[in-house]
């Protein structure tokens, strides 16, 4: 294999000479990628160390100064803290999968990058960067997309090696799973603390939730959120809750990493990145030369990582950053597509699919003695296929045991809420989700406002919803997005304009019949009436928010799950028919089939009627009330996921209704016949209500 060898001038930062190099993009051939370092640490908590400081940078100069950051500065040079970690995991194998050949690249360093420290360093260091972008939440195995972070988790800690081993993200890790987003990624960046992760760059969906997350992630993080060109609109000053890079020594070498996001602004939100801008083009090529200088000359890194949540295949990256010699390794994200591209510098570009589907680890040679080093070619460990071996890893416990903390914020959302009777592809789902905003409008605001439709630009990130049950969960990986069901108004003026009336692929409609009868024929004089979601509010100024469905908060994967725990994808399948007797008591799934045709405030509302179901106890209850009933007993058919809410279940004895003591006098797994009424409280949880009574425990009768 041919490599090509660049030295560049100590303070010149010249190529002096070059031979022929070839580089391979990808193959699928397995091959071990560990590359042995040739003196070794003796102590990593004397070399492997974190370095806190202050990283600051002009957008107009090589060199920099420290100053804090502040929103109202105006000066052109900035910094921000960066925080003290150290890396994390177990030992090292050469086991990989889908691997790229053996191809790589070498390169000389300037003398600048030396560290004044030389008698401590040794000669030379192998590092393994392990590289993550776009997980989008995937904490557990997801059917279709990666592994989940536990298991993934036993494989890292299985090939690295704490004091050589680098854990970076590009960004794109929090939204998009049910258990990430109901902690408002926590979750995820809990599990990247114990992973020791040395920075994240942020990523346009970690807007989603509005700029207050990305702080709160940051303040629990033990690791820098970077963005370099993260701006406040006002003063052009970086923000100050993002960092432009951050520094750290590994095996004795020290490197940094410059973090950016790249040309996606348009893609998030507007009411929740108002008050910044995102710095592309030549502007942000400034910002990244700048700091790299600084890093080179001041910091003596000896190697720098440009993580950018961008693609150099979509013009966000500019190859003078290669061929002049700022960056050593460009790790990238947001398009989903996996790949190692190397550049007209000779440096690489890698990304991993999203979900995480695959991870990259890029080992990295360097002599500290004359300052060169070598990237080999990366190596993908890809997750997504069933039949990879990684499906068959254990949990990792220092994993599970982070999920287990946050457990009670997202369990519910694995219960049955309904039944899709067959498989939906994403098209139907968005009309339907239309259709919803336009009816759950229409009955809400129907009788003030003559309203013309219902829909919006509608997202789904899933290809569709297959047969069977139906979980909360289901509906949030396919429908993450946070944007309030609104009813607003409009002109007809700035209506014609809109892609409601001009058409796009992505806005799905439900017109109502008077929207029918004025669609070809609008005046422009007149305001009307329709029902979208604050996405679609944010791309044109011209809505106007008269209000939010259930005062905001409800989003298209509410009224989803509602309507088909009402049964609108299909009723659950019934196998037998039980009366409802004592004699012939109900399941559990008949239970939750007859609630979800009675919604209502009540039972009594609803038109439910009493009548006897059998099933297991599978959640002891919360507590006993002074009334004596025992509160919030689930029972469930007996081997399925089929599972019911008691609200209030009432004791039995001689005077037909007695007390219960303690919550122990039931216990998982006891088989009562209960008697009660089955309902769908307020279209949200489907329930027995509180006049229900035990009749028998395990056989025995109570009374």
């Amino acid at each position: 294999m041919k490599k090509k060898s660049i030295l560049i001038s100590a303070f010149m930062l010249m190529a002096m000479c070059v031979s022929a190099c070839d580089f391979s993009k990808n193959s699928g051939s397995n091959s071990s990628s560990s590359v042995s370092s040739s003196n070794t640490v003796t102590s990593s908590s004397e070399i492997d160390t974190f370095t806190s400081k202050s990283s600051s940078i002009s957008s107009s100069s090589s060199s920099s100064s420290s100053s804090s950051i502040s929103s109202s500065s105006s000066s052109s040079s900035s910094s921000q803290s960066s925080s003290s970690s150290s890396s994390s995991s177990s030992s090292s194998s050469s086991s990989s999968s889908s691997s790229s050949s053996s191809s790589s690249s070498s390169t000389s360093l300037s003398s600048s990058s030396s560290s004044s420290s030389s008698s401590q360093r040794p000669t030379n260091v192998s590092l393994d960067i392990f590289a993550f972008n776009d997980t989008h939440g995937n904490v557990i195995d997801t059917q279709g997309k990666g592994l989940g972070l536990s298991k993934t988790t036993t494989l890292l800690k299985e090939i690295s090696t704490p004091a050589t081993s680098i854990f970076i993200s590009q960004g794109d890790m929090w939204q998009g799973s049910v258990e990430s987003g109901l902690t408002r990624g926590n979750i995820v960046t809990e599990w990247m603390n114990s992973m020791d992760f040395v920075s994240m760059t942020v990523g346009n969906h970690e807007f989603d939730w509005g700029q207050e997350y990305v702080v709160s992630n940051q303040e629990l993080a033990n690791f820098p959120t970077l963005g370099i060109n993260v701006l406040y609109r006002s003063n052009n000053q970086r923000v100050n809750y993002l960092s432009p890079s951050t520094t750290f020594t590994r095996g004795g070498a020290k490197i940094g990493v410059i973090g950016a996001i790249g040309n996606c602004y348009s893609s998030i939100s507007r009411s929740k990145v108002a008050d910044i801008t995102f710095a592309t083009g030549y502007t942000l090529t400034s910002l990244v030369k700048a700091e790299a200088t600084r890093l080179r000359n001041e910091e003596k890194c000896d190697f720098i990582i440009y993580s950018i949540h961008g693609s150099y295949n979509d013009g966000d990256y500019d190859t003078e950053l290669s061929t002049g010699k700022y960056v050593d390794l460009v790790l990238e994200g947001h398009t989903h597509n996996k790949y190692v591209d190397v550049d007209a510098g000779g440096v690489y570009h890698v990304q991993s699919n999203a979900y995480n589907e695959n991870f990259y680890r890029i080992t990295v040679d360097l002599n500290l003695a004359n300052s060169t080093y070598t990237v080999n070619t990366p190596v993908s460990y890809d997750l997504y296929n069933s039949t990879s071996p990684y499906r068959n890893y254990a949990e990792d416990a220092e994993t599970k045991a982070i999920f287990d903390k946050y457990k009670n914020q997202y369990q519910f959302a694995y219960d049955v809420s309904g039944y899709n009777d067959t498989n939906r592809y994403a098209s139907e789902l968005k009309q339907t989700v239309a259709d919803l905003y336009y009816d759950y409008g229409n009955t809400t605001w129907g009788s003030q406002y003559n309203l013309i439709l219902g829909g919006g630009y509608i997202s789904c990130r899933g290809s569709n919803l297959p047969q069977g049950d139906v979980t909360y969960a289901d509906l949030y990986n396919l429908f993450p997005f946070d944007n309030d069901v609104s009813l607003c108004s409009i002109s007809g003026r700035n209506l014609r304009n809109t892609q409601f009336i001009t058409g796009n692929s992505n806005y799905y409609t439900k017109w109502s019949s008077y929207g029918e009868s004025i669609r070809y024929n609008i005046d422009d004089y007149t305001t009307y009436y329709l029902v979208t979601d604050t996405y679609t509010v944010d791309y044109y100024t011209s809505l106007n928010v008269i209000a939010k469905f259930e005062n905001g908060g409800v989003y298209a994967r509410d009224l989803l799950n509602r309507f088909i725990a009402n049964g609108g994808y299909g009723a659950i399948p019934i196998e037998t028919g039980h009366q409802g007797t004592l004699e012939d008591p109900r399941t559990v799934q008949e239970a939750l089939e007859y609630a979800y045709t009675h919604p209502g405030s009540s039972a009594s509302a609803a038109g439910s009627l009493a009548m006897y179901y059998k099933g297991v106890v599978s959640r002891q209850a919360a507590f006993v009330s002074s009334q004596g009933d025992m509160s919030k007993v689930y029972i469930k058919d007996a081997g399925t996921d089929y599972e019911i809410m008691i609200y209030y279940l009432k004791k039995t004895d001689g005077n037909k209704y007695g007390t219960w003591n303690s919550v122990n006098e039931l216990q998982i797994g006891d088989e009562l016949i209960v008697h009660g009424r089955a309902f769908y409280y307020n279209y949200d949880t489907p329930e027995l209500d509180n006049t229900t009574y035990v009749y028998s425990i395990n056989g025995v009768p109570t009374a």
